[in-house]
């Protein structure tokens, strides 16, 4: 069985008093998965992790196992494990001790093997070099105590404190196996003696890696071109086809919405009484586009709603019963419209989905309109100023205007459900035409 797994290694190396020692131990964690890609969660496994130096085939210095005889390691609930390498129980190598491992000699490689069932048939993972961060155990060995004037507490040369204007070297009673002597006559104002060592060249890139993603596997890509074991990344679809799960944004100047069914309004402006101004008669303000007709014929354009502030008693619409009246309020008319003759002034509005202005005609046969479910009608010009206007609501006729009525505001609102019907008094014929606008309830 083969596994994929994601390698970081990461070294804790800390002096908690002059005479603290680093830990001789490499953090590894990983990431198993089997060969579908799935993680091996809450899985009991083994691990050998083996130090080669000189290469991924070179010298074996050190090999131990995880976990030590009586102790178990299990991946997490998202097949995670770590184990501290140099703290397994030794198997193999020509060391008899992890911290008998001289850093600076050389390059170092460290190679893992997994036993997915936790036992003892180790598969191989892959080698990586060590760079960098791990050679800090170098430290513990005092490769280089520069001139150290006052090593304070010099049994672990690397913790002097003090190596200004340092004349002499002076010899560290225990700096194990000092490889890196250095003969600098003078550490120059060094306020803290710092050396950091174990690289064998003075490239200070050569050791970075970057990311690399190819066939759905995440890899990092050493400086050489060598890479390290690749971290699986599913990107199974449930079907075949590439583009179903692809969705349309469209915007209509007012709502943006998208194929999957979702929708919100981006203009405020737009809505019933939210524009500055706003009143019943003009319930988007009135800040349009302000018109004068002056006789003639004119329609209103596509998209736009003309909404008239000043008019004689009567306009003529002549696909609307001819002459229209301009009361109780102005008339709106919706796109489309068109009007003769009229002088009088208004202007025009972008025709929205919140206020949707309309013409209602009531014939004497008996023919009804109702308002639709979910809005509100309000009701702008229709009804005549010189004589007694009725309506028949919901069955019962009501009055809204008596002769002589002075022109002014009245508002005519009707919920949701209301039926409105032409009054049949008198055997009057001919169609009642009223104009208004819906909003949302």
């Amino acid at each position: 069985m083969k596994f994929s797994f994601a390698l970081c290694l990461a070294l804790a190396v800390g002096i908690a008093t002059l005479q603290a020692q680093a830990p001789q131990a490499i953090c590894y964690q990983a990431l198993a998965k089997d060969q579908q890609g799935n993680d091996l969660a809450d899985q009991p496994v083994s691990i050998r992790a083996s130090l080669l130096r000189g290469g991924p085939n070179g010298e074996l210095l050190w090999e131990e196992v995880h976990p030590k005889s009586g102790q178990s390691l299990l991946t997490d609930p998202f097949g995670i494990f770590t184990i501290n390498v140099g703290e397994g129980e030794r198997t193999g190598g020509t060391l008899s001790s992890f911290d008998a491992i001289d850093w600076a000699d050389g390059s170092y490689w460290l190679r893992i093997e997994l036993d997915a069932q936790g036992g003892s048939d180790f598969e191989f993972m892959g080698a990586n070099r060590i760079v960098s961060v791990p050679y800090a155990l170098h430290a513990n060995t005092a490769g280089s105590a520069a001139h150290a004037q006052f090593a304070d507490s010099a049994q672990v040369a690397a913790s002097a404190a003090f190596a200004a204007e340092a004349g002499h070297a002076l010899t560290a009673e225990q700096a194990q196996r000092a490889a890196q002597a250095d003969t600098s006559s003078f550490a120059h104002l060094a306020g803290v003696a710092l050396s950091i060592i174990g690289d064998n060249d003075l490239d200070d890139r050569n050791e970075l890696q970057q990311p690399l993603f190819e066939n759905d596997s995440l890899y990092l890509l050493a400086p050489d071109g060598s890479r390290s074991p690749g971290l699986h990344l599913p990107t199974e679809d449930a079907d075949a086809d590439p583009a179903n799960e692809l969705q349309t944004l469209e915007f209509d100047g007012e709502t943006l919405s998208i194929s999957g069914g979702n929708a919100v309004s981006l203009r405020e402006d737009k809505k019933a009484f939210s524009a500055l101004g706003a009143t019943p008669d003009f319930p988007q303000g009135i800040l349009g586009q302000h018109i004068v007709l002056g006789g003639g014929n004119y329609q209103v354009p596509p998209g736009k709603t003309l909404w008239l502030t000043a008019a004689g008693p009567s306009i003529l619409l002549p696909t609307h019963g001819g002459a229209h009246p301009t009361t109780p309020n102005m008339p709106v008319l919706p796109q489309l419209t068109t009007v003769q003759n009229c002088y009088c002034t208004g202007f025009l509005t972008d025709t929205t989905s919140q206020v949707q202005p309309i013409i209602i005609e009531l014939d004497g046969s008996g023919s009804t309109y109702v308002v639709p479910p979910g809005k509100v009608l309000f009701i702008k010009s229709g009804l005549e100023n010189d004589e007694a206007s009725l309506l028949t609501v919901n069955g019962t006729i009501m009055e809204f205007m008596r002769p002589n009525f002075t022109r002014g505001t009245r508002i005519m609102v009707f919920p949701a459900e209301t039926v409105l019907q032409k009054p049949n008094i008198g055997g009057t014929t001919g169609s009642l035409f009223l104009t208004g606008y819906l909003v949302d309830e």
